[in-house]
Formats: C-alpha cells, structure tokens, sequence
C-alpha cells in the first residue's frame, strides 16, 4: 500500500511537471480585441509550489512556503526583466508596469502574497491601474525522483533530476476568463539549479507574451 501511493504521488507530479514538454497557448476568442486595446500590463508574484521527496532536513512547514514566497517575487522580477528586453528590441504593442510599483500597490492596500491568488484578477488589474495583468503558476521538483519500485516504467526520466513546469495567464479588466493562457515546462539534469530552470524558462515565456507587432512568431 506504501508503495502505491509513493507511485500515485509521484505519477502526479511527473504528470502535471512533464507534459508541458511541448509549448502550448490557448488564445480566447476576445483575445484580439485585447491586444488592440490594451496597452500596460503588470506581472503579479508567481503563486509557486514546491515538490520534494522528502521534507529537507532541518525545514519546517513555514520556512519552505517562506522559500516559496522569495521564489515567487524573483520569478516576477526576472519575467519583468526579460519582458523589457523583448520591449528593447520593439517587439511588444504594450508596456510593462514596474514590479517594484506593482509590489508597492498590492502593499498599499494590505493585499499580501498569500491573498493575492485569492482575488479576482481583473479587480486587481483596476487596482493596479493597468489594462491586464499576468499570472504565472509554477511547481518545481526540487530533488531527485524515488524511482527504485518503478524499474523500467519511467527510466528513459531518470537524468532528469529537476522540473519546472509553468502555467502564464493573462487576464484583462474587461474579460472574466483568460485572454491568454500558456503552458511550458524543462526538465534537465543535476548540473542545472532550479533557478536557472525557470529562468529558462521565463526567457521564453517573454518571447510569447502574443501582444507583439509580429503575432506569428508567438507559440499558437
């Protein structure tokens, strides 16, 4: 019984952190009337999750969502960052609000990390004072997977010591669904650290924001 639900859980998350190998975006039917008229969109802290194993010696329950929470804050920074390199080159229609002026809004109005997945994202959209705001969802593996009772059911994913698997979403004041929605994930092995995953993987996510002056090269 023991071991069946380690392979449940473990199934799970090789599930849901894996299929996103192949890029995909689901663009909503109002999606076109977004891009022309939206203009400043800001990127929200990440709502992060970590996977492990096991517990890391010396945690508590506290200090590794305090871990998910700094995570979350420098996953917004750096897809800031690399949205304004993409900005650099003329590429977007939109612009970017500030994440240190979107971080002292949120602040202002006592809207914490942990509050802010709890809200409606066009209502904080209105109070950020721009026309969208993106989301991002991300779980990590963060340690080896335990796959000494699965010989030869996932072997080919032994190397792949670390996931990040990513969930972006764009939501604008007007709409009640996402205009936006993209998946994405990489998986490599223990040379990389999880950071520099996901920041892999944000450098992508940047290059398919689809308010672009050039939609064909965004991820369909």
């Amino acid at each position: 019984m023991k071991r069946l639900i380690q392979l449940s859980l473990v199934l799970f998350l090789f599930t849901n952190c894996s299929s996103s190998v192949f890029k995909t975006a689901y663009f909503s039917p109002a999606f076109e009337e977004s891009r022309t008229n939206d203009k400043t969109l800001a990127i929200l802290p990440f709502d992060v999750i970590n996977h492990y194993k096991r517990k890391p010696k010396g945690e508590t329950v506290q200090s590794l969502k305090h871990a998910e929470e700094m995570d979350a804050y420098i996953m917004q920074r750096d897809l800031y960052r690399y949205c304004l390199r993409v900005l650099s080159k003329d590429r977007y229609t939109v612009n970017f609000q500030h994440v240190n002026l979107t971080n002292e809004i949120l602040m202002d109005k006592g809207i914490d990390y942990r509050q802010i997945k709890k809200m409606k994202q066009g209502a904080l959209a209105k109070m950020l004072g721009v026309d969208a705001v993106i989301t991002g969802e991300v779980h990590q593996i963060r340690n080896k997977w335990n796959t000494s009772f699965m010989v030869g059911f996932l072997s080919r994913n032994r190397q792949r010591e670390k996931k990040v698997d990513a969930r972006i979403a764009i939501h604008n004041q007007e709409q009640k669904k996402a205009v936006w929605k993209y998946s994405d994930g990489v998986s490599v092995a223990a040379e990389d650290s999880v950071l520099s995953l996901s920041r892999k993987l944000l450098r992508t996510v940047a290059k398919n924001i689809p308010y672009q002056k050039e939609p064909g090269k965004v991820v369909r």
